[in-house]
């Protein structure tokens, strides 16, 4: 069987032997949100069977917030600033950023 997998931003051709027992597992689409940034803002201030994030971290806590390495795909522009606004009662020496770099 020859097969094409996503690499990088081309394709890689692969053959893979016919007595390998081969099943190929494609992503389904799903649609957007249509307001990304209101449904940050939605689900930290009203996660299901929780408090709310700003109440949840108490003042004079600490936080490490985990976040991807540019190999991943995540909108960030989206997700940081809802973050750090429900997070806006601790100070900056209280937060601290870990680079997550998938190796």
């Amino acid at each position: 069987m020859q097969i094409e997998l996503a690499y990088g931003k081309g394709r890689l051709k692969a053959k893979i032997p016919d007595y390998v027992h081969t099943e190929v597992v494609e992503p389904r689409f799903v649609k957007g949100l249509p307001d990304q940034l209101l449904s940050v803002k939605t689900a930290l201030a009203d996660p299901v069977h929780l408090p709310p994030l700003s109440e949840s971290v108490r003042e004079g806590q600490k936080v490490a917030i985990i976040f991807s390495d540019i190999t991943r795909a995540t909108p960030y522009h989206l997700m940081l600033p809802p973050l750090l606004q429900a997070l806006g009662h601790l100070p900056d020496d209280h937060i601290t950023f870990f680079c997550a770099s998938g190796t």
